[in-house]
Parts: C-alpha cells; sequence; structure tokens
C-alpha cells in the first residue's frame, strides 16, 4: 500500500515538473465581473493556464479563440500575457479596497509584481503592452515610486506618441505633485501630437487650467472636448460659477 501511494506521488511530481514554471506560479482567481472586463486575449490566455483550463471559465471561451489569438500576438506577448491580466485586475482591487484597507498593500504589491513580470518579458509593443503600460504607471505612482512613473511615461510617448493615454497619465501625476504648469506642458504634447483628437486630453486641459485660474484658455479647451463628444459636464459647471458658458 505504501509503495503504491509512493509511486502515485512520485508519478505526480513527475508530471508536474514537465509543467511551466509560470504555470506553477500562477494562481489567480477572477471573479465573473473581473471576468468580463478582460480583453479577448486575456480570457484566451486564461483558460490556457492551469488554473484556467479547470476553472468554469473554460467553457466560455471557444476552443479555437487561444490559437488565433496566439497566431495574433507577439509570442512574448502570448506567453506572458496572463500576469499581466492579473495585475490589472490586482490594482482594481487595490482600488476598490483603499489605503486604510489591511489587505491594500498586498493587492498593491500583487499588482506590481504580476505586471512587471509581463513588462520585463513583452518586448515587441502591442495591444497587451499598451493595456498593461497605464496600470503599471499607476501601481508605481501609488508605491511613490513617481519618478520611475515618470521616465515609464516618457519612454512609451517616446515610443508611441501618437496615443493619447500616456501623456493623460502623466500630466495626472504632475497634476497631483501640484505642477500644473508641466501638466499643462504635457496635455499640449498630447493634443499636438495625438493621430486623432482627444476628447479626454481636452477636458483634462480645461480643468487644469481653469485651475490656474486661466477662464478663456479653459473655455477653448471645453469647447473642443465637448465637441468631440465628452460625456462629464463637470468642467462645464465649473466654468459656469466663474461666468463662463458653454454652449
Amino acid at each position: 500500500m505504501r509503495r503504491t501511494r509512493l509511486l502515485r506521488h512520485l508519478l505526480t511530481l513527475a508530471s508536474v515538473s514537465l509543467l511551466p514554471v509560470t504555470g506553477l506560479a500562477y494562481q489567480f482567481y477572477p471573479s465573473m465581473e473581473e471576468w468580463n472586463s478582460w480583453p479577448g486575449y486575456c480570457k484566451a490566455r486564461y483558460v490556457t493556464t492551469n488554473v484556467g483550463r479547470v476553472s468554469p471559465y473554460a467553457q466560455m471561451v471557444g476552443p479555437t479563440e487561444p490559437s488565433r489569438w496566439e497566431s495574433m500576438l507577439d509570442r512574448g506577448s502570448w506567453l506572458h500575457a496572463h500576469h499581466g491580466c492579473a495585475g490589472v485586475i490586482y490594482l482594481q482591487r487595490a482600488n476598490l479596497a483603499g489605503p486604510e484597507d489591511k489587505k491594500y498593500k498586498f493587492l498593491l504589491d500583487s499588482a506590481h509584481s504580476q505586471l512587471n513580470y509581463s513588462w520585463t518579458r513583452i518586448t515587441a509593443y502591442d495591444e497587451v503592452r499598451a493595456y498593461l503600460a497605464t496600470s503599471l504607471s499607476s501601481v508605481l505612482t501609488k508605491k511613490g515610486e513617481v519618478e520611475q512613473a515618470r521616465q515609464l511615461l516618457r519612454q512609451l510617448i517616446s515610443t508611441r506618441p501618437e496615443l493619447p493615454d500616456y501623456y493623460a497619465r502623466l500630466a495626472y501625476i504632475e497634476r497631483q505633485a501640484g505642477d500644473h504648469e508641466q501638466a499643462m506642458k504635457v496635455l499640449r504634447e498630447g493634443i499636438a501630437a495625438s493621430a486623432t483628437p482627444s476628447a479626454e486630453l481636452y477636458y483634462f486641459a480645461g480643468l487644469v487650467a481653469i485651475e490656474q485660474g486661466h477662464q478663456t484658455e479653459a473655455a477653448s479647451y471645453a469647447s473642443e472636448a465637448y465637441r468631440l463628444g465628452y460625456p462629464l459636464a463637470g468642467l462645464k459647471r465649473k466654468l459656469a460659477k466663474v461666468g463662463v458658458a458653454i454652449d
């Protein structure tokens, strides 16, 4: 009996040793809401991991989806996306918990380690790397590593200057640091460089301008943001309080 149990144990260890190291380390379980928030490649990659293939979610991904995404993405992105996808969710959980919650540090550290694991292994710029970028910069900022977040975003801007999200995130960091001039400089750069006009950048520029006391400039940015379909009326209300109406 003992020999039989020992043999089974050794066979189990042998089979496990053939699994990828990342599979052994990966123990992430999304809620249904979190699962639904993931882009398609996160779902497809998750159900190929050890935990994902035996999860209820395995039945929610078509049998050809993993191979389809694998053929579309850079190899590094496909192999390591699942860690970054988990990191994005850990960050969302940390934000929901808040700094006063005893789980906050654990969640933020988990977000950092998972995002960084993917980030340092994905070299080509594709939609996975773009998906992880702002979350990683947000984690760095929350952990007090603000200069590293700035450097990361500047690197991304130099790589893909036409994408507005990186300017918005960098401007947010500068605004939080109290440097409205630098925040506005970043937003102007983004507005000039974006491939298509960004309602978010115009709206953010309007907020920063009104905080600087530049109502005319703020109104100009606000008008453009709303023309582009920005949905929130907060900036319009702020301008109304200082006697500036936006159509």
